[in-house]
C-alpha cells in the first residue's frame, strides 16, 4: 500500500496508526469515526494483518459506499449513521482503538470525551485546533504555521498522551498532528516517518 502522509494533509496520521495497532492484542476491536483515503484503507490492511476487527462510521453514504465497496474484508464493517448517534451506535462495546476524524468537530469532542474514559487508546487527528479554540488541553507554545510545532498540555483529559507532528515540510501549514491518549496505558511509540511506499511491519 502507497502511504499519502507526506504530501496528504489529510494523512499525516498513518505513521502513528501503524505504530499503535502493533501495541494490540489480536482480536481487539477498532472504531474509525469518519471515512478517509488517509486512515479507511489503511486500517482495513492493518486489521487484515492483525487479526483485529473494525468498524468504520460516517454519515455520508457516498463515502461508505466507496468504501464498503472497495474494501472487502471480512474483518472490516461499515455503518452509515448521523454524527448525533456516533456515540448510540457504538455503546456496549469494548473499543481499544478510537480512531476520531469525523467531519464534524464538535463530533469529534463528543465523541473524544465520551471514549476517552472507555477505549484504551484515542487517536485524534488534527488535534492542534482544540487548544486554540480554548476547547480542551492548555496551549504551552503555539505551532509556527510551516515551520515549528506547538506544545500543548491535554492532563486535563488523558493520563498519558503525545502529539505527533509529521516531519517538515508539512502538507498543511499546521503538519497538522496527531494526538494519542490513554486513561489506562502508559505507551511509547515512535512512529516511523521514513516509510513511503510500502507498510514494512
Amino acid at each position: 500500500m502507497r502511504l499519502i502522509y507526506r504530501n496528504n494533509e489529510f494523512a499525516t496520521h498513518q505513521p502513528v496508526l501503524i505504530e499503535l495497532v502493533k501495541l494490540l492484542k489480536p482480536e481487539s476491536n477498532i472504531l474509525e469515526l469518519g471515512c478517509g483515503q488517509g486512515s479507511t484503507e489503511l486500517l482495513n490492511l492493518l486489521s487484515t494483518t492483525f487479526n483485529l476487527n473494525l468498524l468504520t462510521l460516517d454519515d455520508n453514504e457516498e463515502w461508505i459506499n466507496k468504501y464498503s465497496t472497495d474494501l472487502k474484508n471480512n474483518r472490516h464493517s461499515f455503518l452509515l449513521t448521523s454524527f448525533n448517534s456516533f456515540i448510540d451506535r457504538t455503546k456496549g462495546f469494548n473499543w481499544d482503538l478510537v480512531f476520531i476524524d469525523q467531519g464534524s468537530w464538535d463530533s469529534r469532542e463528543e465523541c473524544l470525551m465520551y471514549y476517552k474514559d472507555k477505549a484504551k487508546f484515542i487517536v485524534l487527528h488534527d488535534s492542534d485546533y482544540y487548544p486554540g479554540n480554548n476547547r480542551f488541553g492548555k496551549l504551552i507554545k503555539p505551532i509556527v504555521p510551516n515551520e515549528v510545532p506547538g506544545e500543548v498540555d491535554y492532563s486535563d483529559v488523558f493520563k498519558y498522551y503525545k502529539e505527533f507532528y509529521p516531519p517538515l515540510p508539512w502538507p498543511g501549514p499546521s503538519g497538522p498532528p496527531t494526538l494519542v491518549g490513554s486513561n489506562f496505558v502508559d505507551f511509547d511509540i515512535s512512529p516511523n516517518y521514513e516509510v513511503q511506499d510500502l507498510i514494512v511491519i
